[in-house]
């Protein structure tokens, strides 16, 4: 081959390297000029593509709780508070009249109005205060909660040795009482003691509150102006008998004369008498023959009767002079009388059958 052909073929292939080499410079700068690009464009993009605005949302309770703005970006969603009112439940957010879902999404300013329906009545809560109680050196009570309004109940009253519990006083020192209607706040009642006074009695003696007694058995016998007919009994309250009764006219002692002159027998005898009209000496009436005298026909009667009042009994001479031993005592009606009670020792009463004497307890 010749000098000239081989330079030739050599330049050839130092061309066609060179060519390579500056292709392969042109592709690595490719890529950056793209990226370069793309930041370019993002640039443009984000200065001047339009940004979101900032929206206010505002509420107007009616007369609830109040509740702040809320200031979002355009196309936000937000969700939607909650507001009370006393008396009242919240109905939700209206925006012309148009009632808002719980979430929302936000393109605008805008004003929300809440609704409210009016709530059924209810009883509103108890208010319940306590009360301790300051026992004083008693035993122990556990405190007392009360609804205000409701009447006190008091506790089983304390114990406390050799007092006596009086009841109860507020902090103003006044006395309360079951069934009050204290002030509707917590609170302390303090026991009211009174110092115990013990009795004793000497012996012999049996106490009775504050007085000692000694009890012994009376004495039992009729009193003076009573006959003693024994038995425990006694006789009072003399008083004739009637001898004939209420139905006997007139009792006859001796000889009546009649009108005619003519006596009629009548010792120791009892007369049933009728009014009559006859005028013959003898008549009959309804008891039987009889003699007539003064428009009135008498029929004696044989038997002679002792009659007493209620309560009264009739005891004949012999029957007295037999039971008590006494010569002059007469026949007649007297009332059945028990023995009576006397105490015989001084100082000694008289109650319910027995002797009691009383004196004043001693104190320790």
């Amino acid at each position: 081959m010749m000098v000239g052909e081989l330079y030739m073929k050599d330049t050839e292939e130092k061309v066609e390297v060179l060519d390579n080499t500056e292709n392969n410079k042109k592709l690595q700068v490719l890529p950056f000029i793209f990226i370069f690009l793309g930041i370019a464009i993002l640039f443009l993009l984000y200065f001047l593509w339009p940004k979101p605005k900032d929206v206010t949302i505002s509420f107007d309770s009616k007369g609830g709780t109040p509740v702040e703005d809320i200031v979002v970006k355009e196309g936000s969603t937000i969700k939607l508070p909650e507001t009370e009112k006393t008396g009242y439940t919240f109905a939700g957010w209206y925006w012309n009249d148009v009632k808002l879902e719980k979430e929302i999404k936000v393109k605008e300013d805008r004003l929300l109005i809440a609704k409210w329906v009016l709530s059924p009545k209810t009883d509103p809560e108890p208010i319940v205060y306590e009360i301790k109680f300051n026992t004083d050196g008693g035993t122990g009570i556990e405190n007392l909660k009360l609804e205000c309004g409701k009447p006190l109940s008091l506790p089983t009253p304390p114990e406390k040795d050799r007092y006596i519990f009086k009841g109860w006083r507020n902090k103003f020192g006044v006395e309360v009482k079951e069934g009050d209607y204290p002030a509707c706040e917590d609170q302390e009642f303090t026991a009211i003691w009174e110092k115990k006074i013990e009795y004793y009695c000497q012996t012999g003696y049996t106490l009775s509150g504050s007085k000692c007694k000694m009890t012994m058995e009376p004495k039992k016998h009729c009193r003076e102006e009573e006959l003693d007919i024994g038995n425990e009994m006694c006789l009072r309250d003399y008083q004739e008998a009637d001898k004939c009764g209420s139905k006997v006219i007139e009792y006859r002692d001796g000889r009546v004369e009649k009108t005619s002159g003519v006596y009629i027998p009548a010792v120791d005898s009892c007369f049933y008498g009728e009014e009559s009209s006859y005028v013959e000496e003898t008549c009959i009436s309804t008891f039987g023959e009889g003699h007539f005298e003064d428009n009135t026909c008498y029929v004696e009667k044989d038997e002679i009767q002792n009659i007493c009042p209620n309560e009264h009994v009739y005891f004949t001479e012999e029957q007295l002079k037999k039971k008590t031993n006494k010569e002059k005592v007469r026949a007649g009606c007297y009332e059945l009388m028990g023995y009576a009670s006397f105490c015989e020792e001084e100082g000694y009463q008289l109650e319910n059958d027995t002797c009691v004497k009383t004196v004043n307890a001693l104190v320790r």
